[in-house]
């Protein structure tokens, strides 16, 4: 009874380590330009590099367009339309609920993580100079609700993603409305320093 008591807490701790030491998603080098799917004439273009769908059925990867779609239209707002952003996603991986019901039931964790890898490429309207803001994370084991739903490690993903990068924009829109701050010369001060004393 003890060495299965040992070595099912034995078996958690692994488990628990090895999820946590892989909570980042490996990607590919970030894109320049998005592919040529992309819809040049849509508010909030995404679009999807080759294979990374992964198992994801047409709707269910409509779904996530859409989702993605109106997370970046509400970013537009708040970041005063400086950006033409596009969203090209490079890797979506889903979760299968009953396995994580049944590990959790077993060793306490969900053994099965999904995530999501996007590039955002954004071009500054007035400059058109642009910038790739790449994120690539599996879902947290924090975010257990996730973890029980096909789709739920994509969604977290996709709004953690936009997150990230209305945090990094803002940032530089803060940055670039930061004015330099001169001191303003006092006449009178300026007068007695660079005055002369009298010779007597």
């Amino acid at each position: 009874m003890r060495t299965a008591t040992y070595l099912r807490n034995t078996t958690q701790l692994l488990l628990l380590a090895g999820l946590v030491a892989c909570s980042a998603m490996p990607v590919a080098p970030p894109l320049t330009e998005p592919p040529r799917t992309a819809t040049a004439g849509d508010a909030a273009p995404v679009s999807w590099e080759s294979g990374s769908q992964g198992t994801l059925t047409a709707e269910e990867q409509q779904e996530i367009t859409t989702l993605m779609r109106d997370e970046l239209s509400s970013l537009t707002q708040k970041t005063d339309a400086r950006w033409h952003i596009n969203a090209v996603f490079r890797r979506v991986e889903t979760v299968t609920p009953w396995l994580n019901w049944t590990s959790t039931l077993l060793v306490i964790v969900p053994v099965d993580r999904g995530g999501v890898a996007v590039d955002f490429i954004a071009q500054e309207k007035s400059s058109g100079e642009s910038q790739t803001i790449q994120f690539a994370e599996w879902t947290p084991m924090s975010d257990l609700r996730a973890q029980y739903s096909r789709l739920g490690p994509v969604t977290a993903g996709v709004h953690h993603a936009v997150e990230q990068l209305q945090t990094t924009l803002l940032a530089q829109m803060n940055a670039s409305r930061t004015p330099s701050i001169n001191r303003e010369k006092d006449p009178i001060h300026d007068h007695h320093e660079s005055a002369e004393p009298r010779r007597n």
